[in-house]
């Protein structure tokens, strides 16, 4: 049996960005031997972002990143990580995350970065059982070293880092059932965001859906702790949107909350929206349902990717856990997809539409072993990947039929082979060029069942994932 440390160390696969991004959250020493960055250098206070691109089976991988190096134009380095931080990455695909505090890196140029790994752990759907597998992986290289495709000028003014996992060319699974044999090979993209003045998405700067544990307020400012441990300080102003309460005073330490944030120029991060989750229960775990009890379900099996609060023990990550579900359990939609626009069928996410292969959130009342008694059932944002089949209009509604990959997970779990994805002016479109018949897609949204079939409502269209650094093959 795997042995984990504090939040499911080696943890099931959380972008080894995050890692890296968590790594720098020291000032950033100036060490690594022979030509060092010196330190008498301005530093800036700079934002990191982690994010991940998708592997088809793969439902969650986990790491520990042991270090980060940054190396600049004239070839000097600096450690920004020398601590090791576990890292779970699938929940990332297509979207971003913080990881604090910012990094206070030396004003200088910057060409690559050498990321050190180590004890990967894989959850992934087997295709011949249709049933998640937990593997510890065998790591194929320690480290990686991530050219930049363009050079990354940390200045006066600060501009994000994102680190971005690149899962798919990450991990390789070989084989099926108890023969399978699983590889990482750690690769990773980083590149720079730019800011916009108000920023609207991943790639101008806003941040959605970060979930968090209340730690402390005082005046505008919120403090949250992450599923990943890390504390996150947010600014708010006079604009912040409240939901489910009226005053940031009134939010006490132990809430759950649910944040959007505009990271600014200066390196802090202001909450544009912070919605009260739950003011009672005291744990949080999100993560993808697996497999399903009863009709209405009376219990569901939930692979967790992102465990919160006091009754999440130190195995939750990339563990599957049992969440019952109770005549007072209440069920609802991820507020930051704010509402629904009129749709040629019903939205509905009760206990009698709950389905695997949706992505939930459960707010817990009482955790027993691997047993959650569940007081809320949040349907989550998640990304559905795939190649564009048919484009059609609805209403004001741009519907795309995408053709799932051949070994996709959702796929193995749902026994389709297409999602229907509804587009219009509440998805945000983060594409290079207009999502066409016979591109490959990335959709972000709230995934339904209609009638046999999968609908998403997109809150956000992406390109495909990068392609490989120029090091790699």
């Amino acid at each position: 049996m795997q042995v984990r440390s504090k939040y499911g160390l080696p943890l099931a696969v959380w972008t080894t960005v995050a890692a890296l991004v968590a790594a720098g959250c020291s000032n950033g020493s100036v060490t690594n031997g022979g030509s060092t960055i010196s330190s008498s250098l301005a530093k800036t206070s700079t934002p990191m972002l982690v994010t991940d691109a998708p592997a088809d089976q793969v439902l969650s991988l986990s790491m520990t990143v042991e270090s980060i190096v940054l190396t600049d134009s004239a070839g000097k380095t600096m450690t920004v990580l020398s601590t090791p931080v576990p890292i779970e990455a699938s929940h990332l695909d297509a979207v971003q995350e913080p990881l604090l505090p910012p990094l206070n890196i030396p004003q200088d140029t910057y060409v690559s970065a050498t990321i050190t790994v180590a004890s990967p752990v894989v959850v992934y759907i087997d295709s011949t059982t249709g049933k998640p597998v937990t593997a510890d992986a065998t790591l194929a290289n320690a480290s990686d070293t991530v050219t930049f495709s363009s050079p990354i000028v940390v200045s006066a003014t600060s501009a994000p880092i994102c680190f971005d996992v690149l899962v798919a060319q990450s991990v390789a699974i070989t084989g099926t059932g108890s023969s399978a044999v699983v590889t990482v090979t750690p690769t990773f993209n980083i590149t720079q965001v730019p800011l916009a003045a108000t920023p609207t998405n991943g790639n101008n700067g806003k941040v959605s859906g970060i979930v968090g544990q209340v730690v402390s307020v005082s005046g505008t400012t919120l403090t949250i702790d992450q599923p990943n441990g890390q504390q996150l300080a947010l600014t708010t102003n006079s604009a912040t949107q409240l939901q489910g309460f009226t005053a940031l005073s009134s939010l006490t330490a132990g809430e759950l909350v649910n944040v959007d944030v505009a990271q600014q120029a200066s390196g802090t991060l202001l909450a544009v929206r912070i919605s009260l989750i739950s003011a009672t229960a005291k744990s949080l775990f999100i993560g993808p349902v697996t497999a399903e009890t009863g009709s209405p379900v009376t219990s569901f099996t939930q692979l967790v990717r992102q465990p919160l609060g006091p009754q999440a023990p130190s195995t939750t990550t990339g563990s599957s856990y049992t969440v019952d579900v109770t005549g007072s359990t209440t069920f609802g939609l991820a507020p930051q997809m704010g509402t629904l626009p009129a749709l040629p069928f019903t939205p509905a996410f009760t206990a009698a539409t709950l389905f695997a292969g949706q992505n939930v959130a459960v707010a817990a009342t009482s955790v027993t072993g691997t047993t959650v008694t569940a007081e809320s059932v949040t349907l989550a944002p998640q990304t559905v990947d795939g190649t564009i089949a048919a484009v059609t209009t609805s209403g004001g509604l741009t519907v795309y039929t995408v053709t799932l990959p051949s070994q996709s997970a959702l796929g193995t779990l749902t026994g389709v082979s297409t999602v229907t994805v509804y587009v219009g002016t509440m998805t945000q479109a983060m594409n290079a060029t207009p999502p066409a018949v016979g591109s490959t897609v990335r959709f972000n949204g709230l995934l339904f069942k209609n009638g046999s079939s999968l609908a998403m409502v997109a809150g956000a269209s992406c390109d495909p994932p990068p392609a490989a650094p120029p090091q790699h093959p």
